[in-house]
C-alpha cells in the first residue's frame, strides 16, 4: 500500500515449457481452460486487485491484458461472463486489451476494448512478413551459422514503431523496448538487438511520447525492464 504506483494485470496465458534450453516439447505446467468453473475462480481471484484504488480503470472498467487471446477456448464467452460478474461488484465491466505480437498480429475478440503492440515481437513479425524469399533464406542461414550473425539493428525497428500508420477498429496502445536478447533461452535461434543503449532509448521514448499524444494513444507499454 505504500507503493503509490498505478498498475494493471497482464495474463500470460501460456504453457510453461523448457523453451530456455531448447526443449520446447518438455512441458512443466500446461495451460488449460476449464470452462465456466475456471472463469469464475479466476475472476474471483482478480477482484481484490481490481478494487485496489491504484488499479488502472477505464470508465470504471478494470484494464486487463490477454497475452494471446486466440489461444483461449471460448474467450468471447469468458469475457462476457467476467463482465457480468464485475457489474455485480460495482464495476461497469472489464476493459480487455489484446496483445499483438509475432504469435497474434490482430484482434480476434469483438468484446475487447483495445490492442497493445508487444515490442519488439510485433514489429519483428511485420518486418519479416515484408521480407522477400532471398532475405528470409539468408536470415535463416545466418542463424544456423552463428548467434553473432543474427544480430538485428534496433534502429530499424524503432523507425517502424515511430512512423507506422496504424489502422484498427480498436483503441491502440503503443509498445516500446529498451533492448532485447533471448539467446540465453534460444541459443542460435535467438534474437540479439544491437544499437540499444540508455541514450538511444531516451531519444526514442521522447519521440514516441510525442507521437502518442499527437495520435491520441492513451498508453505506452514497455517490454521489459529486466
Amino acid at each position: 500500500k505504500k507503493v503509490d504506483i498505478p498498475f494493471c494485470i497482464s495474463w500470460a496465458n501460456e504453457t510453461w515449457a523448457r523453451t530456455w534450453d531448447g526443449q520446447e516439447k518438455n512441458i512443466l505446467i500446461e495451460q488449460k481452460y476449464e470452462g465456466k468453473t475456471d472463469w469464475k475462480a479466476h475472476i474471483k481471484y482478480l477482484i481484490p486487485f481490481f478494487k485496489d484504488e491504484r488499479y488502472i480503470k477505464i470508465n470504471n472498467r478494470p484494464l486487463m491484458l490477454l497475452y494471446t487471446s486466440a489461444r483461449i477456448d471460448n474467450c468471447e464467452a469468458m469475457v462476457e461472463f467476467w463482465d457480468s460478474v464485475l457489474k455485480k461488484e460495482g464495476f461497469a465491466g472489464i476493459h480487455i486489451v489484446e496483445t499483438l505480437s509475432s504469435y497474434q498480429t490482430e484482434s480476434c475478440l469483438e468484446s475487447s476494448k483495445a490492442v497493445v503492440e508487444f515490442e519488439p515481437l510485433y514489429t519483428r513479425k511485420k518486418i519479416r512478413d515484408q521480407e522477400n524469399i532471398f532475405d528470409k533464406a539468408m536470415r535463416n542461414i545466418k542463424k544456423a551459422v552463428s548467434v553473432k550473425l543474427a544480430r538485428i539493428d534496433a534502429k530499424e525497428y524503432w523507425k517502424h514503431i515511430l512512423q507506422d500508420q496504424r489502422k484498427s477498429d480498436k483503441e491502440i496502445y503503443l509498445g516500446a523496448f529498451p533492448r532485447w536478447d533471448n539467446s540465453a533461452r534460444k541459443g542460435k535461434r535467438g534474437d540479439i538487438y544491437k544499437n540499444t543503449n540508455p541514450e538511444e532509448f531516451e531519444k526514442n521514448m521522447k519521440q514516441l511520447c510525442v507521437f502518442a499524444k499527437k495520435n491520441s494513444h492513451r498508453f505506452i507499454f514497455i517490454n521489459a525492464w529486466n
